[in-house]
C-alpha cells in the first residue's frame, strides 16, 4: 500500500481485487474511472512512484476493462508489454512497438486487455515545450488529437523500460538526470517519426477529434441530461457524422456514450451518499424505465444499484 518518506516520493506497490481501489488516482489532479468488461474475478497489481514533477506507473489488470482518464496537467507516455492484443487508445491500436502520447488537458478512453502489463511516465505540461525546444531548435508542432503514437524502434524502447524500471525499483534514483533522460527518448521517438506515415489521415482524424472532444466536454459540463438530437444540434453536426467520430475514437455510438455516462453520474451519486433511493438515483439523471436502468446499470458496473446503494449506507452507519 501507499507509503512516504518526509522527503522523498510516494510509493505505492499493491494487489487488488477491489475494482474501487485500484480506481484511486495518482496525485497532481489526474482523474480516473474503471470500467470492467470481461467475465471473471477482478484482480490487478499497481506499481507506482508520484515524485514531485513526474508520476511512473506499471499495472496489469483482468478481465478487460474501459478506462476514462483525465490526464490534467500531465502528458502522459505509455508504453505496452509484448505478447498479447493491443490495448485501444481513443480508437487506436497501440502496440508493443509504439509509444502513445496523451496531450494534457485530454479525456482518453482506452481498453485494456486482460493481462497485458503496461508502463505509464506523467511529466508535468510544463516540463515539454522547453525540452522539445533545447533538442529541436524549435517548439513543437501543434496538434489536436488527444492521443498520438509514433514507432518505437528496439534499442530506445529498451532504454525506456530500463529507465521506468530504475524509477520503480529505486525511487531514490529519481532526479533531474534520469527525469531529462526518459523525456528526452519519449520525444524523440516522435520527433524521429516517419513524417508522411504520420501526415497520412492526420486532418480527417483531427477533425473526427475535434468532435469527439467536444462532446466530452459538452457531456462534463452538462448538468442536466442531454439528447443526441441536442447535442447534434449545439455541436452542429449530423446524428451520422457524430456516431461515425464517436464509433472510431470511443467504440460506441454517441447515444450510448452519453448514456453511459449518465450511468457514471447515477453510480457516483450512490456511492457518495447524495440519494436516498435508486429511483432519485436513476431520474436525476434521466432514466425513467427503472428496469432498464437496473439492467444496464449491472452490466456495466457488475453489481445491482440496490447494491451499491446499501453498501454506502452501511459504511456510514
Amino acid at each position: 500500500m501507499p507509503s512516504r518518506s518526509r522527503s522523498g516520493p510516494v510509493v505505492e506497490t499493491f494487489h487488488t481485487t477491489d475494482p474501487d481501489a485500484f480506481r484511486v488516482p495518482a496525485q497532481g489532479g489526474l482523474r480516473h474511472h474503471l470500467v470492467l468488461r470481461g467475465p471473471g474475478p477482478f484482480e490487478a497489481w499497481r506499481n507506482r512512484v508520484v515524485a514531485e514533477d513526474l508520476i511512473v506507473s506499471r499495472g496489469r489488470v483482468a478481465p478487460d476493462v474501459t478506462q476514462h482518464t483525465g490526464t490534467g496537467r500531465y502528458a502522459i507516455f505509455t508504453l505496452v508489454a509484448a505478447g498479447g492484443p493491443p490495448s485501444i487508445m481513443q480508437g487506436q491500436p497501440l502496440r508493443a512497438d509504439q509509444i502513445a502520447w496523451c496531450r494534457p488537458e485530454a479525456e482518453i478512453h482506452a481498453q485494456t486487455p486482460s493481462g497485458v502489463a503496461w508502463w505509464n511516465l506523467c511529466l508535468p505540461d510544463k516540463s515539454l515545450e522547453p525540452a522539445w525546444i533545447a533538442l529541436f531548435g524549435s517548439p513543437p508542432p501543434p496538434w489536436r488529437l488527444s492521443v498520438r503514437l509514433a514507432p518505437l524502434a528496439n534499442s530506445r524502447r529498451a532504454s525506456l523500460i530500463a529507465g521506468l524500471s530504475a524509477a520503480l525499483a529505486n525511487p531514490a534514483s529519481i532526479g533531474p538526470t534520469l527525469r531529462d533522460g526518459l523525456l528526452r527518448l519519449a520525444l524523440e521517438a516522435f520527433a524521429t517519426a516517419d513524417r508522411e506515415e504520420e501526415a497520412a489521415g492526420t486532418e480527417a482524424a483531427a477533425r473526427r477529434a475535434a468532435v469527439v472532444d467536444a462532446l466530452v466536454a459538452l457531456a462534463d459540463r452538462s448538468k442536466e441530461p442531454r439528447s443526441v438530437l441536442s447535442v447534434c444540434a449545439e455541436l452542429g453536426v449530423p446524428v451520422r457524422t457524430l456516431n461515425l467520430c464517436c464509433t472510431t475514437l470511443l467504440g460506441m455510438a454517441a447515444g450510448q456514450y452519453l448514456r453511459r455516462r449518465r450511468l457514471q453520474r447515477s453510480y457516483a451519486d450512490l456511492r457518495a451518499g447524495m440519494v436516498t433511493s435508486v429511483t432519485e438515483a436513476a431520474t436525476r439523471h434521466g432514466f425513467w424505465e427503472l428496469g432498464r436502468f437496473a439492467h444496464d446499470y449491472r452490466a456495466l458496473f457488475g453489481e445491482r444499484p440496490s447494491d451499491t446503494l446499501r453498501r454506502t449506507t452501511e459504511q456510514k452507519a
